[in-house]
């Protein structure tokens, strides 16, 4: 996974297995700010904008699938 930013914004990239549902979810500090599930495109690849009210510092994002749970999450801080 990449956290890039732009603008007032930060986009998150990256891939995952054929066919599975993926979960962002987006903490500052502790304390969960935003939680998404989606599918890959059919490249197996994802490209999700996370609102600009969570702000572009301060951040830890994580992705992973679903049905898996946080076990084998991929973790990015900015």
């Amino acid at each position: 996974m990449n956290l890039l930013r732009k603008g007032s914004r930060l986009l998150a990239t990256g891939s995952g297995p054929v066919g599975d549902y993926m979960q962002l979810e987006a903490f500052a500090g502790t304390t969960l700010r935003y939680r998404v599930v989606f599918t890959l495109d059919r490249f197996n690849r994802y490209s999700l904008t996370l609102p600009s009210v969570l702000g572009t510092k301060g951040l830890r994002v994580r992705v992973f699938q679903y049905w898996l749970g946080v076990g084998r999450s991929a973790q990015k801080s900015v």
